[in-house]
């Protein structure tokens, strides 16, 4: 049986391994805020210098910059109150740093800034019902603030949730809550945001609050 010519194999040269790292300064950022993008190159260990390295959030294009000496690159960016003519949705986003042959991947929780009142009278009569309100906006705009409809508010009495409010069309809340023991409480209104880190609240304030027996207040 005649032997067939054997085949000859082209080399191949694996191209060498890169790393890429990214970091950010701040875990939650709001519009307005300069966040600064860091990291580095390297390939199988030695610092990448001079190459451009593009970065994203969500997938949209932010900026670029390029690497030093070192392999080290640093980016500022201002977190926008829009983007592409569309507003920038609450929510913890990926931050995506790519090299030519790599990519790293961080989280940058974004946020509107927002702001609670609390109206509360300073002194209620213990085992008898009054109620608590307030308004809840957020800054649309620099110096812009909106109301923030269909939102939960948590009310709490010292750190024991008594109710949850929802808010209307113009921000407002309203609960009725009781305290049951005479004393002196803290109040708290709670909005606890949107696409936040597990630990991280948007706004909260506080009122105290004494609870008297009726014979207390009829006397003062």
């Amino acid at each position: 049986m005649p032997l067939k010519e054997t085949q000859k194999l082209n080399p191949i040269t694996a191209s060498p391994a890169q790393v890429l790292t990214v970091n950010v300064d701040k875990r939650v950022a709001c519009p307005n805020d300069v966040v600064t993008i860091s990291g580095s190159l390297t390939e199988n260990g030695t610092p990448v210098p001079n190459e451009e390295i593009a970065l994203d959030l969500g997938g949209l294009l932010i900026g670029s910059t390029y690497t030093d000496a070192s392999g080290n690159y640093s980016f500022s960016w201002t977190v926008p109150y829009s983007m592409f003519g569309q507003t920038l949705p609450c929510y913890d986003w990926d931050v995506t740093a790519r090299s030519l042959r790599a990519s790293a991947t961080t989280k940058l929780a974004i946020a509107y800034r927002t702001q609670i009142t609390l109206n509360s009278p300073p002194e209620v009569t213990v085992n008898q019902p009054f109620t608590v309100d307030g308004t809840l906006t957020y800054e649309y705009s620099p110096g812009t603030w909106l109301p923030l409809s269909g939102r939960n508010v948590k009310i709490l009495l010292d750190s024991t949730l008594q109710a949850t409010a929802t808010t209307d069309a113009n921000g407002k809340y309203s609960a009725t809550i009781t305290i049951t023991s005479l004393g002196t409480y803290t109040l708290t209104a709670l909005f606890e945001g949107e696409g936040l880190p597990t630990g991280t609240t948007a706004a909260w304030t506080r009122a105290p609050i004494k609870a008297a027996g009726l014979r207390e207040i009829m006397a003062i």
